[in-house]
Order: C-alpha cells, then sequence, then structure tokens
C-alpha cells in the first residue's frame, strides 16, 4: 500500500539517484561517422539500408538495441565504444 500520509509525507523515505546523463543514440552515429571516416552513403549501403534512414538514425535520440548493434558491427565497435560517444 503506497498511500500517502497527510500533508503528502510518504510512508518511507525516498532517496532519488542523481540521474546519469543519457546516451543520445543519433550523436553516437554522428561521432562514430567521424571517428572512422564513414560518410552517410557509405554506411547505408553498409548497413543494407537506404540512405534516408542514416538520415533518420542521425536525427534519433533513441534507438532499438539491434539497431545499435548493426551499428556496433559496422563501425567495428563495442557497444560501450559506440554509446560513449553520444554522451
Amino acid at each position: 500500500n503506497h498511500r500517502r500520509r497527510q500533508g503528502g509525507e510518504t510512508p518511507y523515505p525516498i532517496n532519488i539517484p542523481q540521474v546519469t546523463k543519457m546516451t543520445n543514440a543519433g550523436r553516437c552515429v554522428i561521432e562514430a561517422q567521424k571517428v572512422r571516416g564513414v560518410k552517410s552513403a557509405d554506411l547505408a549501403r553498409l548497413s543494407g539500408v537506404m540512405p534516408q534512414q542514416v538520415i533518420r538514425w542521425r536525427s534519433q535520440k533513441n534507438m532499438k538495441l539491434h539497431t545499435i548493434e548493426l551499428l556496433c558491427g559496422v563501425f567495428n565497435m563495442t557497444l560501450d565504444e559506440f554509446c560513449s560517444l553520444g554522451r
């Protein structure tokens, strides 16, 4: 039972952890392209997608894990290496 007490107090202390900075997936793509020297047209070809998809990837803040794994393979990076580029 998570009812609030009178006065808005909770029956237990709430510790809100510091939120770590989220990774911006689109920024990861852009930075990985710079680091590896991969043009958008080449990224599309290597990923098996249309060039318009690369444009969408570059502008997305969030991305599905299987897409990130695909991009890590194309850029020859670990997940940690790729994700650290967007922080």
